[in-house]
């Protein structure tokens, strides 16, 4: 009767023990996966693409395909680059005011889908607003290297953010400090058209994004 009372506390000993060691073993994967995660550089120049957080998607924008239809926001860039003589432009992850007095000119030789747009007739940054272009027309063009500054570019790098003062609307200053990874000539405010608290990270061409993947593209 002992012995076999002591076989069974020693199998239940080794089941419990093979259970936890099951545990911990899945427990450390589990944490080793998530610093991979966390030590992996985030994406810079890579393909459109949807990244998850949580149950939600981010849509990452591709600086490799060309901008769709116009957007309101472009379009009032356009109209105060117009009144001031100077825009912001984003030319390969960097920012720069440039005067709408800078020269250019445009490959014709690019693809046919491209070479159509009207503003590619354009000789100064000026004109080539006036004739339909947008700003992130113009990235894009500089990038595929379609686009050239003559005799180069004279814009000045953008290295603080953008003044309270020229925010969109339905923006406030935000509570604390921004984020650690947030680039210094962007600003950090929170939406006052949302009921929840709702961070918002404003570009230095007055281009406003809610996540750290799409400011980081």
């Amino acid at each position: 009767g002992s012995g076999a009372a002591q076989r069974l506390d020693f199998s239940v000993a080794a089941w419990q023990c093979s259970t936890a060691s099951a545990m911990v073993a899945r427990a450390i994967a589990k944490q080793r996966k998530i610093s991979a995660q966390i030590l992996k550089p985030p994406g810079v120049g890579k393909a459109a693409a949807v990244k998850k957080s949580g149950s939600r998607a981010i849509w990452v924008p591709d600086p490799k395909k060309r901008p769709g239809n116009a957007t309101a926001w472009q379009r009032n860039v356009v109209k105060v680059a117009l009144q001031r003589g100077h825009v912001v432009l984003m030319l390969r992850g960097k920012f720069f005011r440039v005067p709408l007095s800078q020269r250019l000119s445009f490959k014709r030789s690019a693809p046919q889908q491209d070479s159509n747009q009207p503003y590619m007739a354009a000789q100064t940054l000026r004109e080539s607003f006036k004739l339909g272009a947008m700003p992130n027309d113009l990235g894009y063009d500089f990038e595929e290297g379609v686009l050239k500054f003559l005799p180069s570019l004279k814009g000045t790098p953008v290295e603080t953010p953008l003044p309270r003062s020229e925010w969109p609307p339905g923006i406030r200053p935000a509570d604390g400090h921004a984020p650690w990874w947030l680039p210094a000539n962007w600003a950090h405010g929170v939406k006052t058209t949302c009921k929840t608290y709702l961070p918002v990270f404003i570009a230095p061409n007055t281009r406003t994004v809610y996540h750290q993947p799409v400011v980081e593209a």
